[in-house]
């Protein structure tokens, strides 16, 4: 009777320090795959990977990045294509927008022309895009 009740304390001693542990270990797994940071007016978030998402209400747009260096990378479109390749609620609104990034998103800013063009659908981010690709249904 004695050893059972040992067995028992003690599988009941392993599963609190197991629950503690995943328990202080868990946010610091999501953090690194899936974090938003949110403001009054927009948030910055990386629900799809490799990809940096900028939200200003309902309305997104997915920067590139490489997450498989430290600091991560993004990648934003240069000055001189920005207005061509951005929405037009980010028209004229670069060194905003890329401030806000270099303050916000933890991730090393870099200026890159290839990679962003109009044609892109996966460019432009929706409240859609976000339950699908945030929720991890897809």
């Amino acid at each position: 009777m004695a050893y059972w009740l040992l067995a028992t304390l003690l599988f009941s001693g392993f599963v609190i320090i197991c629950y503690y542990i995943f328990r202080a270990v868990g946010p610091i797994a999501r953090l690194r795959w899936q974090w938003i940071y949110y403001s009054d007016t927009f948030r910055i978030s990386s629900e799809i990977p490799e990809k940096l998402v900028y939200w200003e209400g309902d309305d997104g747009f997915v920067f590139n990045s490489a997450w498989g260096v430290s600091p991560a990378i993004a990648y934003v479109p240069a000055n001189d294509v920005w207005d061509a390749v951005v929405p037009a609620w980010m028209v004229g609104r670069r060194a905003e927008i890329v401030e806000r990034l270099r303050k916000h998103s933890h991730q090393t800013i870099k200026e890159s022309e290839r990679g962003y063009n109009r044609d892109q659908p996966w460019a432009f981010a929706t409240a859609v895009t976000e339950w699908l690709f945030g929720s991890g249904r897809i």
